[in-house]
């Protein structure tokens, strides 16, 4: 694509983390490379002059560069005993690989010439390996590539074939159509139900002998960050049964019109039932729960079902709660 780009005296940029691709730099064509494992700061673009200060040869000679000294990364081999520089000296004074062979008797010194003479079979297969092939069977028309409307499903479903998850979420649409779910009717209207919150200590203590009463009990913490052993909580989500949750804030900066128990009157009373191994809990990616209240002292104890286990051990391809909701219930998750 970039070299008919190029025959059509359009600029081209390639974006990749990718070093084989600079064999494609031309005076129409430029690398943005990104080298894996960095930071982006670390990002830069090559044009012919960087390629040729990067690696002593231009980029046309990057194919014989490799075919050389090998490129383990790609499992290219090359020819044992030649490093960077010698390569670079050989292809200034011959030019390319089979040139290079051509001229083989006026290779110096006598140990390069013999380790080229030992290995031409290597050294040609590896610039084979090398190169990039681009006479394939695509064709780049500029009109098609002007931004317009899409068919958003049909993208999506062309990515989730091709396995491309992490573009998913860089496509315009829902956050729960951007994880890549299966497509579900979302329901217009959030799920009724008895939603309290408990800010007393009278409903607190209703609270815990309802939960006592059930016998089990879904929990959450909400927190202020994602780190268990520093984050600091905010309140704590309980559910006994469908239809049915409460909520207890513990640490919010601003409530309207609503006011908070202390954390420590509230970790005090959860305290014995959390820990209390005769009573069942479920949770979703309670690791992350248990550690919060560890770091306030509570020991939650007969964690039963963790959702997110769950879906991990289903074969979900996205273990979010919001995500979950959204394909399992049909339910969009507000912030």
């Amino acid at each position: 694509l970039s070299q008919q780009a190029s025959q059509q005296e359009v600029d081209t940029i390639i974006v990749t983390g990718d070093a084989d691709t600079m064999q494609l730099v031309s005076p129409r064509v430029k690398v943005l490379y990104h080298k894996p494992g960095k930071t982006f700061s670390d990002t830069m673009l090559y044009d012919e002059a960087a390629v040729s200060q990067k690696y002593g040869v231009g980029p046309e000679h990057i194919t014989d560069f490799k075919s050389l000294v090998g490129d383990a990364s790609d499992n290219i081999p090359g020819v044992p005993g030649i490093g960077g520089k010698t390569a670079v000296k050989l292809i200034q004074q011959f030019g390319t690989v089979e040139e290079i062979y051509t001229h083989l008797d006026e290779v110096t010194p006598p140990r390069i010439q013999t380790l080229l003479r030992e290995n031409e079979d290597m050294a040609r297969q590896s610039k084979k390996l090398a190169t990039i092939v681009t006479r394939t069977p695509v064709t780049l028309n500029l009109d098609d590539c002007h931004v317009s409307q899409y068919d958003r499903k049909q993208v999506a479903d062309f990515f989730r074939e091709l396995e491309f998850f992490s573009l998913l979420p860089k496509l315009p649409g829902t956050e729960a159509e951007a994880a890549g779910l299966p497509s579900v009717q979302v329901k217009a209207e959030p799920p009724q139900g008895d939603y309290r919150i408990v800010a007393t200590t009278e409903a607190l203590d209703g609270l815990l002998n309802r939960l006592l009463a059930a016998g089990s009990f879904a929990f959450d913490t909400e927190t202020t960050g994602l780190n268990p052993m520093s984050a600091q909580l905010v309140g704590i989500s309980l559910t006994p049964a469908p239809g049915e949750a409460y909520y207890i804030p513990v640490g919010h900066a601003i409530l309207d019109e609503v006011t908070q128990l202390p954390l420590e009157q509230v970790i005090s009373r959860l305290k014995p039932l959390l820990e209390d191994a005769k009573v069942a809990k479920l949770a979703h990616n309670g690791k992350y729960d248990m550690m919060v209240l560890a770091e306030c002292g509570v020991a939650v104890n007969n964690l039963t079902f963790d959702t997110m286990i769950a879906a991990y051990l289903l074969g979900e391809k996205s273990l979010g709660l919001k995500a979950l909701a959204f394909s399992k219930l049909g339910i969009e998750m507000t912030p």
